[in-house]
């Protein structure tokens, strides 16, 4: 009679739990799971993929290890926003919330099973200096491979709240690039002002996290209050920071009671308002954004596009506007999941994103030619906003 060890029996049950989830999933039992196939394929599949394992596969699988496997895909593959967490990433998320931000410069946007693709990167950055650019694939960082983890966790990687290097590998189309990025103070200040001349001026927001709003009472909207002219607010790279916080800011340009909701899947609905007073009115206003535009910076862009009608340069942003929540496990890890998205009344904005006035082609995404846009828009509007 032959025996079956511990580990033997786990991987046993895994697989019976693997099995019983399909089965249930497919007689929907869970009804956010519905298979396309009513021949059961995704069911038969996963049966004879564990017969190959038990059958052919050359070494004992570490049931453990497939276990996290399988638990971690299943949490990554809900949206890009989601992620399970280990206990050293979850100390580390909550030191960079209440500590000074280090930072490589990389924005990346991640897909379960991709590697990271770089979306932005911010100006006076070491990422910037060493030569990355839009749409590298970052494969890995200090010789640990990217493709398994989250976008989360990803990001998490690329900040700390110290001074350190990053040894990070790319790949640029068919060729590997190694680089050296030093993680240097960044978010402070987290908004600047800059005179374009005597017809613009620029307010570039580099992030909503706490104090931004604070910041922008105390020393831009006095400034701003002074004139006028149009006003190019750049929210490029402005990918961090809370919801709460933009709408702060939004209060100076915009009072709408039912400016937009966060919905739940139970369907509830919590409302969020700009409360105003105005002190920014009768003032054109044109966006900048790039596809590293993100999360309180959407709902930034949205709401003037919106309710004040600006004109949007750039990319459409990837619509990523919705409200996470830890939950911890009993083992120490922790789950980070998206439990509700926003949206304006009526219309979508998660996973679609702000669409821009004028949309600039790759080859086309560098400050001259956004400024070169936005001449052109001013000269078709300005006349009509300023008779």
């Amino acid at each position: 009679m032959k025996v079956l060890t511990n580990k033997k029996i786990r991987l046993l049950l895994f697989f019976s739990l693997g099995c019983t989830f399909i089965f249930l999933a497919h007689r929907g039992i869970f009804p956010g799971f519905v298979f396309k196939n009513s021949q059961s394929g995704l069911f038969n599949l996963l049966q004879t993929t564990i017969k190959l394992i038990q059958n052919d596969y050359v070494e004992e699988p570490d049931p453990q290890k497939a276990l996290e496997g399988a638990y971690k895909g299943l949490i990554d593959s809900l949206d890009v926003l989601s992620s399970y967490l280990d206990q050293e990433e979850i100390t580390k998320l909550s030191h960079l919330r209440s500590s000074p931000l280090y930072d490589s410069g990389v924005i990346v946007y991640k897909k379960y099973g991709s590697f990271p693709i770089i979306i932005g990167i911010r100006e006076g950055s070491s990422a910037e200096e060493a030569g990355l650019q839009e749409g590298d694939l970052l494969t890995s960082i200090n010789s640990q491979p990217t493709v398994h983890w989250s976008m989360v966790e990803t990001n998490l990687a690329l900040q700390d709240t110290q001074a350190k290097n990053l040894e990070v590998e790319v790949l640029r189309e068919s060729k590997k690039l190694k680089v050296t990025l030093a993680l240097k103070p960044w978010g402070n200040p987290p908004l600047i002002l800059q005179d374009l001349g005597k017809t613009t001026i620029l307010l570039k927001i580099f992030h909503f996290l706490p104090s931004t709003a604070s910041v922008f009472q105390e020393k831009i909207l006095p400034l701003l209050k002074k004139s006028a002219i149009p006003l190019i607010i750049d929210l490029r790279n402005c990918a961090a920071g809370e919801i709460q916080e933009a709408l702060k800011v939004l209060d100076a340009f915009i009072q709408v009671e039912e400016f937009g909701c966060l919905r739940q899947k139970d369907q509830t609905l919590q409302s969020l308002a700009c409360s105003g007073p105005v002190q920014i009115p009768d003032r054109l206003i044109i966006i900048w954004t790039n596809a590293a535009t993100m999360g309180a910076g959407e709902i930034f862009a949205a709401g003037l596009q919106k309710y004040r009608n600006a004109l949007v340069v750039g990319v459409s942003t990837p619509g990523l506007v919705g409200q996470q929540k830890f939950f911890p496990l009993n083992d120490g890890t922790g789950l980070l999941l998206t439990t509700a998205v926003f949206q304006f009344p009526q219309e979508k904005i998660w996973l679609k994103g702000v669409k821009p006035t004028i949309e600039l082609e790759p080859q086309e995404r560098k400050r001259e030619n956004y400024l070169k846009a936005t001449q052109r828009l001013l000269n078709q509007k300005i006349s009509n906003f300023y008779p």
